[in-house]
């Protein structure tokens, strides 16, 4: 019978992981001594915008570019505008 464990919310840092017989606690085996666990780069990006052109016009720009850090799926969420009821999310 196989069982299989979770151990939830580790931080980034060096583990070693070993395995010890419930029964007789001197039945001991290192599985590994240099289990490494690292976090992403913080997330980071560039944010532009160009002005709405007259009174009552919907041409104004909301410009994202060069999204660092994380692991590389980036989700977009603009929210605002006419009080509050715009929202628009982008997935890149």
């Amino acid at each position: 019978m196989a069982v299989f464990g979770n151990i939830h919310k580790p931080v980034s840092f060096t583990y070693v992981v070993r395995i010890r017989d419930a029964a007789n606690i001197a039945c001991e085996a290192t599985l590994s001594t240099g289990l490494i666990l690292t976090q992403p780069a913080i997330l980071s990006a560039s944010v532009a915008s160009t002005n709405v052109t007259c009174n009552g016009a919907a041409d104004g720009t909301i410009t994202i570019t060069n999204p660092l850090g994380g692991y590389g799926t980036y989700e977009y969420t603009v929210t605002g505008g006419n009080r509050g009821r715009f929202q628009e999310t982008l997935w890149v």
